[in-house]
């Protein structure tokens, strides 16, 4: 099969997508909040340092794949018609916390895409915005897709293994989230959308034995136990960059630790900490891992965290 790359490609590199207005709803933190078991984390609902409750700062975990084609319609992970879309990783930089009861602005555009060990990727970057204009984050969200037709003209070859993972930490560990996923929790963090995420038939009909884990579910739960450590250092000048390994199942227990790679000082002299960031499950094996940093805010600073639910 060929596939033209030279009549209107909805995924050609520099392409915009139409803006996204985004009202945040009880209904869309609680898909956050239920699909980790944030549920006792008062920032998001009561108070925080910043005198009023403020959203997670990945609260937009789900959004670059809900773009679409201004077109056809269609939703981008779904380009590859009946090839079974992965998300495979993805970067993101905070600013600034936002605010619930808002309206957000999202924007995005394909920044690159290649072919790589029998499979198609692209990267697509996210801005997110307040009412005010603010810029709150950004992210760089990479997708793949199996068995790629054969491009005219051909795209990009990269060689090399997919997915590896970043630095590792020097043993000083600063915090753990444990989570016990169920079917629930993948089925609210990703509602309202059926697929092998949501829906157990669709998962077992792709050859697993139950639903699997959206891998924006573990960045979300890297980027909660870095919130818990930091405070206002993650959400103001936060970094967050993650690879996704392996499929996880419901039923499976994910932990996730950040064990601190090296502290330097920003510009203006506040400490940075640089952390190696790793999710296993229970026999031990790394499911996700990267790297993520943030700045040390004297009152907020709570290392040695562990939370398990």
């Amino acid at each position: 099969m060929t596939a033209t790359t030279t009549e209107r490609d909805p995924l050609a590199i520099g392409t915009e997508f139409p803006s996204r207005k985004i009202a945040m709803t009880d209904e869309y933190l609680g898909r956050y909040v239920e699909g980790i078991r944030a549920e006792d984390n008062p920032w998001y609902v009561t108070d925080s340092p910043y005198g009023g409750a403020r959203l997670p700062a990945c609260i937009f975990f789900y959004e670059p794949s809900d773009f679409a084609d201004a077109q056809s319609g269609q939703k981008l992970r779904y380009h590859g018609e009946d090839r079974m879309p992965f998300n495979s990783g993805i970067e993101w930089w905070f600013y600034g916390p936002g605010k619930p009861g808002r309206t957000f602005t999202l924007d995005q555009r394909v920044s690159d895409r290649w072919l790589k060990r029998g499979r198609e990727w692209a990267i697509f970057e996210m801005s997110c915005k307040d009412d005010s204009g603010k810029l709150l984050a950004k992210c760089a969200f990479k997708e793949s897709w199996a068995e790629p037709p054969a491009y005219d003209p051909p795209l990009r070859v990269e060689e090399g293994k997919s997915g590896e993972l970043a630095e590792s930490g020097s043993g000083e560990i600063l915090g753990s989230l444990t989570r016990l996923y169920t079917f629930e929790m993948s089925a609210a963090f990703c509602r309202p959308n059926r697929d092998f995420h949501t829906d157990r038939e669709l998962a077992r009909a792709n050859g697993f034995a139950d639903v699997v884990l959206s891998g924006p579910q573990f960045t979300c739960q890297v980027a909660e136990l870095m919130t818990r450590i930091f405070g206002r250092g993650f959400y103001e000048g936060g970094h967050l960059k993650m690879n996704f390994l392996k499929p996880v199942l419901a039923g499976e227990t994910i932990d996730a630790t950040v064990t601190v790679i090296e502290r330097t000082r920003d510009d203006d002299g506040v400490e940075r900490v640089k952390v190696a960031v790793s999710c296993t499950n229970d026999d031990g094996t790394t499911t996700a891992g990267g790297i993520a940093s943030a700045r040390v805010i004297a009152e907020d600073y709570r290392p040695g965290i562990k939370s398990a639910a």
